[in-house]
């Protein structure tokens, strides 16, 4: 049985908890893992016993979509975009669903690229629309091939 969690000595901390529960409280070895991090520095973040470096900020925000103003202030919005929508459905919604086909679709491909890498470099892209002015077709189709030629320089350096 699994002990009790403790309540944060600081706000930052209880927001980094806050973020988890959000994510559909996964256990925090797991959460640890899609961060990149260990299973003791994410509960001693969200006991608010160590503050986490800039890499594991930058961490929370490009591979969970989470909002550092809101994150280090409790300002704003917790998730990227989810104050936009598009109908029903907010952006950090349609952000969080495209990190997981494109995780998805990295697992499968037959070039040696890391999931992760892949995921977030199609998490980029579609960052990199929404913070176009006007959508249309061609913008889309600059930064797809952008983001096909970074992969493609990707997988031959790796195979060298």
């Amino acid at each position: 049985m699994a002990r009790p969690e403790k309540a944060s000595k600081t706000e930052l901390g209880e927001r980094i908890r806050e973020i988890r529960k959000r994510m559909g409280d996964p256990d925090r070895n797991e959460f640890a893992q899609q961060l990149g991090v260990t299973l003791s520095s994410v509960a001693r973040y969200e006991r608010g016993e160590m503050e986490p470096s800039c890499q594991v900020l930058s961490a929370y925000s490009e591979k969970l979509g989470v909002n550092l103003r809101w994150l280090l202030t409790g300002k704003g919005k917790m998730l990227i975009g989810e104050d936009q929508s598009i109908g029903d459905v907010s952006i950090a919604d349609i952000r969080k669903l495209n990190y997981n086909i494109a995780s998805a679709a990295a697992e499968k491909l037959s070039r040696r690229i890391d999931p992760d890498e892949f995921a977030e470099q199609f998490i980029e892209a579609f960052d990199y629309l929404l913070s176009e002015r006007q959508l249309d077709k061609s913008s889309s189709e600059n930064v797809v091939g952008f983001a096909s030629q970074r992969l493609k320089r990707a997988s031959s350096q790796d195979g060298k």
